[in-house]
């Protein structure tokens, strides 16, 4: 709601984007480079006033500090005619995943991150992926269609896929009294070929009579 209210306003559209930046840069602190802040701590007012936010709201991957910059973007390429040839897009979206690789390796090496959400590269990468796949013609057909269903329903299940995942994990470890060690990686491709394996049940599920309620929902 705040968000549409800035966006509609009057307000020139690169002073929408800076403060929307500002928002995303207190993300950052509160997050990936929270250490950044621990100069802090000696403020016992400022300290505590950030141990109160993060006692009530625990994190800063919300609406206001994180999803603030990507709903501005949006807006962006509805308000703006943003042109840019699809070769430069490609590369500018190939550089910032290579800073971010080195942004997230940087990060970790320093021990900077309370929570690994937020990154400076991530909205460049975002912005010029965004470019190149909405600039992209595509046929409508039956592969396409398939493709639009699969990709939703892995959008709105791999959260619980990844829950999934963690409940199974922590009942083996009860079960083996032992403990188990998922790097981020294997938690990614885990989550990755579990949210297209239920995809595809849910597909082939709703062609079975008993099933066909499902089309409504997915």
């Amino acid at each position: 709601m705040i968000v549409g209210r800035i966006i509609s306003k009057k307000i020139p559209f690169a002073v929408k984007i800076l403060v929307f930046l500002l928002l995303y840069a207190v993300g950052l602190l509160g997050s990936s480079y929270f250490e950044l802040l621990r100069p802090l701590e000696g403020v016992t007012h400022v300290w505590n006033m950030l141990r109160l936010y993060d006692l009530v709201f625990d994190t800063t991957r919300n609406g206001l500090f994180f999803g603030t910059i990507f709903v501005g973007m949006g807006a962006l390429f509805v308000y703006k005619k943003i042109r840019i040839k699809q070769s430069a897009a490609i590369l500018g979206f190939s550089l910032s995943m290579i800073f971010l690789l080195i942004e997230v390796m940087t990060v970790d090496r320093f021990e900077l991150a309370l929570e690994s959400d937020f990154y400076i590269f991530l909205v460049p990468a975002v912005f010029f992926l965004f470019y190149i796949v909405t600039h992209i013609e595509i046929k409508e057909t039956a592969t396409t269609i398939a493709l639009r269903k699969y990709s939703s329903i892995i959008y709105f299940i791999h959260l619980w896929v990844n829950f999934a995942i963690s409940i199974i994990k922590n009942i083996l470890e009860l079960l083996l009294d032992m403990d188990i060690v998922i790097n981020s990686l294997l938690r990614y491709m885990m989550v990755a070929v579990g949210s297209l394996l239920v995809a595809i049940i849910l597909v082939e599920l709703q062609k079975h009579k008993p099933f066909r309620w499902l089309k409504n929902i997915i």
